[in-house]
């Protein structure tokens, strides 16, 4: 959002207006949440695609449970980070953090967020 600040009949007011931060070309998609447009092969080798909540855990992979924890939000639109409960398969709990450009590292598995949702995140997870 771009946002001016403007006087109307002596009263001041505020327009603002939704700006497009990237528009995806051929063989480009748009993820909600994501800042920019990703290519389409850039999720190809990835284990498994996951929807997680702050409310339950959810089994992900390998015996592997995931809980969002936190989202940081850099403003009402943009999401920076996650911070991701984790069950490990032998019951051991942990957390991990993910930003758009950096994953998460667990064990043999890399985490990051693939798409951010009004009440649910949607991670990837890749073997290493």
């Amino acid at each position: 959002m771009r946002c001016k600040p403007r006087c109307v009949l002596g009263i001041c007011k505020e327009r603002c207006e939704i700006e497009p931060i990237d528009k995806c070309g051929r063989n480009e998609t748009c993820l909600s949440g994501r800042r920019f447009c990703v290519k389409e092969w850039e999720f190809e080798n990835i284990t498994a695609i996951v929807e997680i909540y702050s409310d339950r855990y959810v089994t992900g992979y390998k015996g592997y449970k995931f809980r969002l924890n936190y989202t940081v939000y850099i403003s009402s639109f943009e999401t920076s980070a996650i911070l991701i409960d984790v069950i490990k398969p032998e019951g051991t709990e942990t957390q991990i953090m993910s930003r758009w450009d950096i994953e998460g590292k667990i064990d043999d598995l890399e985490i990051g967020i693939y798409s951010i949702k009004r009440s649910s995140t949607i991670i990837w997870i890749q073997r290493i």
